[in-house]
C-alpha cells in the first residue's frame, strides 16, 4: 500500500574512490610480484603524498591485521577490498601505522582509516606503493576507472558490479 513493506532492492554496483592523495598506478605496476600478478585480486596501486589512508567507499571493516599493515572491507553490494598499506610493512609489526578504525565499524567515503609515519618509513626504506584490490571477485566485475595518474579522494577509481 505505502511500500513501508517492500523488500529492499539489492546494491549491484559501487563506485570505489581513491584511498589517498597521491597517484594510482596499474597493479602490474606495483613492484611486488604477488600484487603485480594478481594473485590475491585485480586492483591498483597508490603511490601516496601524504600519510593518511581514507575508506574508498561505505562498508564495513571486516578485517585489520595485527600489524595494522592491510584492512578488509566489505562493500554494501558484498564484494571485499584489501587495502594492503605499503610493501613488507608486516615487518614492522605495527610501528609507523596508526589505525583509526577497528573490525566491525562502518564507515563512510572519505573517513580515515589509517595514519602513516612517513619518516619512519623512509628511515626503514619502506615502499609505500599501497595496492587496492578486489578479493574473490568470481561474483563481481570490475571495472577501471581511473588507473594511471593523479588523484584526490573523491575521485573514481573502480566500479564493482555484482554478477
Amino acid at each position: 500500500m505505502f511500500g513501508l513493506f517492500k523488500k529492499k532492492e539489492a546494491i549491484k554496483e559501487v563506485v570505489v574512490n581513491a584511498i589517498c592523495e597521491g597517484l594510482v598506478v596499474p597493479i602490474e605496476q606495483v613492484p611486488d610480484r604477488v600484487f603485480a600478478n594478481k594473485t590475491l585480486g585485480d586492483g591498483v596501486g597508490f603511490i601516496l603524498d601524504q600519510d593518511t589512508i581514507f575508506a574508498p567507499c561505505d562498508g564495513e571493516i571486516i578485517m585489520l591485521a595485527g600489524t595494522y599493515h592491510a584492512l578488509g572491507l566489505r562493500l554494501k553490494n558484498g564484494a571485499e577490498l584489501l587495502i594492503h598499506i605499503g610493501l613488507d610493512t608486516v615487518y614492522l609489526n605495527g610501528q609507523g601505522l596508526k589505525p583509526k578504525v577497528k573490525k566491525g565499524d562502518f564507515v563512510k567515503q572519505g573517513q580515515q582509516l589509517l595514519e602513516i609515519d612517513r619518516q619512519l618509513m623512509k628511515e626503514k626504506k619502506i615502499d609505500l606503493t599501497t595496492p587496492l584490490l578486489l578479493t574473490a571477485n568470481e561474483e563481481y566485475r570490475l571495472t577501471m576507472i581511473k588507473n594511471n595518474g593523479t588523484v584526490n579522494i573523491h575521485e573514481p577509481i573502480l566500479k564493482i558490479e555484482r554478477i
